[in-house]
């Protein structure tokens, strides 16, 4: 993920993720988030093979704002959400899992396309 500049402006600017091959000059998929002085943005996930990317963009005390599941050859977003939580992705893009930031918090799991696969109790750290 880049954005123009490496201190944003207070009203933000585009971020706009990027992919590159070892040796090759990065190449622009899609603009999505915005960069501000005390946010990030970032990619949670990457998988060539799979054709995927999930970028997040986090707040300030680094809940996340929203994430979107993109294709990486074409760029279009397949699939976003506004969050609140907390992010992790399985290492292809896939599946996601979206923390509560509440006490006693639940787990929301992403399928593939988006659709709820299920609640677990309590926070998830990571997939394997």
């Amino acid at each position: 993920m880049v954005s123009k500049s490496l201190l944003p402006p207070a009203g933000g600017e585009p971020a706009t993720l990027q992919v590159a091959a070892v040796g090759q000059a990065p190449r622009n998929v899609v603009q999505v988030g915005r960069a501000y002085e005390q946010t990030s943005v970032g990619v949670a996930a990457c998988s060539i093979e799979k054709d995927l990317a999930v970028a997040v963009q986090s707040g300030s005390a680094g809940n996340t704002v929203q994430f979107w599941v993109v294709k990486l050859s074409t760029g279009r977003v397949l699939w976003t959400r506004a969050g609140g939580g907390s992010i992790v992705a399985s290492r292809d893009g896939q599946y996601l899992a979206e923390s509560s930031p509440a006490a006693g918090s639940t787990t929301t799991i992403y399928g593939p396309t988006g659709v709820v696969l299920g609640h677990i109790a309590g926070a998830t750290e990571a997939f394997s």
